[in-house]
């Protein structure tokens, strides 16, 4: 069994090497894709690079394959997940909060931004009668990854805040505004009153 693996590492480091790629990128890829090493993979870095600079084109090339190339690491989704969030398209951008929450169940920002977008989409779908329950639903996830973001960094203001709004939401008052109160000034102030439906 250790013969076939060396011979497919070996057979991947000269596909790698024709491909204009150093040994040293090659082994820190590997390191970095079976989780041996730590660290950013450059595929990763590129595609937030090109985020930042607004190239969303290659940004989504490069971080899709990373997703891929990298089964260890969130940090690519986040950043896909970002890209769906700001096109509209809050489902995509759960699914991929939703396997980078699965890649690191300990990640505050994870869980914080899948409950963000599970608070969005309660609030688009709560706006026609036929979306309600489906809020509902949205609604309680919001509050479940709101709670472990808070539960993993007690001190995130932002999983604070924006608990308490879903909770407001969901009508439990007095709940709500303790978390509101805790979490101080933020955006989470903008959430409706306790029990009332967003528009």
């Amino acid at each position: 069994m250790l013969f076939v693996v060396l011979l497919i590492a070996l057979a991947l480091a000269a596909l790698f090497l024709l491909a204009g790629g150093g040994i040293q990128g090659f082994v820190v890829d590997l390191g970095q894709s079976t989780g041996l090493m730590e660290g950013t993979p450059e595929q990763t870095t590129r595609g937030i690079e090109a985020f930042k600079s607004g190239d969303l084109v290659t940004a989504e090339q490069e971080l899709s394959q990373a997703a891929m190339s990298y089964p260890r690491s969130a940090l690519a989704l986040l950043y896909l997940a970002k890209m769906r969030t700001d096109a509209g398209d809050v489902s995509r951008a759960i699914e991929y909060l939703q396997t980078a929450v699965s890649r690191e169940p300990n990640s505050v920002v994870a869980h914080r931004q899948l409950g963000l977008n599970y608070l969005e989409r309660a609030r688009a779908s709560g706006r026609v009668s036929t979306g309600r329950l489906r809020a509902h639903d949205d609604l309680l996830l919001a509050d479940r990854n709101f709670a472990i973001a808070a539960t993993l960094d007690p001190g995130d203001r932002a999983a604070l805040g924006y608990r308490g709004c879903t909770l407001a939401e969901l009508g439990a008052k007095e709940e709500a505004d303790q978390l509101l109160s805790a979490a101080g000034e933020g955006p989470w102030q903008e959430c409706p009153p306790a029990g009332q439906q967003v528009p």
